[in-house]
């Protein structure tokens, strides 16, 4: 008998790095409105995922914003960072070609968190050898977590990503 495995997984990362297209990609379905506009999500928006004995809810949260401090801001941080409390493993989706300090500051905040996969997205426009350094830095930024590449516009490696996700959960039904 395999073993069953569920949970919820938060996405989280700054505005327009690819979180909601991830999700839409990791569904196979597009539930989640995606845009070049910041703050295109305003809300948690819940999408699950069922695949084998693996059934997923994936939390898409609104982009963190580190250098505005307006009131709209404080509410999305708020509601961004309260995911992380409440979920089985992170998903902290960073872009490629380099990480920004907004980004390092969210790879600190969850460098202790026991399950962090850190998304690299966007590699599908980046040169490899701009990409190597990029995911080694990401490691070192957060040392325990896994660093998984992708595109989520084209999929490139999301199905990499898919079991690394499912490694992270809970064993369950």
């Amino acid at each position: 008998m395999s073993v069953r495995r569920a949970g919820h997984v938060g996405i989280v990362g700054r505005p327009n790095v690819g979180k909601s297209t991830l999700l839409n990609r990791l569904l196979g379905m597009r539930l989640s409105i995606t845009a070049s506009k910041p703050q295109t999500t305003r809300h948690r928006i819940l999408g699950i995922h069922t695949r084998g004995d693996v059934q997923v809810a994936y939390v898409d949260t609104p982009g963190l914003h580190g250098e505005r401090r307006s009131a709209l801001n404080r509410v999305l941080n708020r509601t961004a960072l309260a995911v992380i409390e409440d979920v089985d493993c992170v998903l902290a989706v960073v872009q490629a070609p380099r990480l920004l300090a907004a980004d390092r500051s969210l790879l600190a905040r969850l460098a202790d968190r026991r399950h962090l996969v850190v998304v690299v997205n966007k590699i599908d426009g980046v040169a490899r050898e701009v990409v190597l350094p990029l995911l080694a830095e990401a490691g070192a930024a957060a040392p325990h977590a896994e660093i998984v590449p992708v595109s989520a516009r084209r999929g490139d490696n999301v199905e990499r990503l898919e079991q690394v996700i499912e490694a992270q959960l809970p064993e369950q039904d």
